[in-house]
């Protein structure tokens, strides 16, 4: 019965003239040239998008404050001792740490980080606070969250 059906639509093939053979034949070139352009548009647009897109890699961990200064500005800088979860790559400049607690957040910006480590992970960093939310944080363990910044994602997945 299959052999029937095929037979069948062979013969109904056959029946059309050379001409609408030739048009059923053809894939229109029209159809390819917006097809191409269709697909190098998409692919520039997600080239332009992984240009423009920021890649930000966040680390958490706990911070020690030992002890808060007195303030002369509006912000002061701090000593802190940071434990973080992952391992700092190397690119990258670190934007920013929050420190919190369940009660509230304190944002700030590291100066400097050391690359080494202590006996027990911690590393050394300077924050800049501002002044009148670091005075509770004396002596203090806080959950903390470390953002750096490794410039756009065409960058980092290229290794640029």
């Amino acid at each position: 019965m299959d052999q029937r059906n095929e037979e069948k639509a062979d013969e109904r093939y056959q029946l059309r003239s050379e001409k609408v053979r030739s048009i059923i034949g053809q894939v229109p070139p029209l159809l390819t040239r917006y097809g191409i352009t269709m697909l190098a548009v998409a692919v520039a647009a997600l080239l332009l998008a992984a240009r423009l897109i920021p890649y930000r890699q966040v680390y958490r961990g706990e911070a020690i404050v030992y002890e808060v200064p007195p303030c002369d500005e509006d912000s002061v800088t701090l000593r802190v001792r940071l434990l973080l979860d992952g391992e700092l790559g190397g690119k990258g400049n670190i934007e920013r740490i929050v420190l919190s607690d369940p009660t509230r957040a304190v944002e700030g910006r590291v100066i400097s980080l050391s690359l080494r480590r202590d006996t027990l992970g911690y590393r050394e960093a300077a924050v800049r606070f501002p002044c009148v939310k670091v005075y509770p944080l004396a002596a203090t363990t806080l959950p903390c969250t470390l953002t750096t910044d490794a410039g756009p994602y065409l960058h980092y997945i290229f290794g640029m």
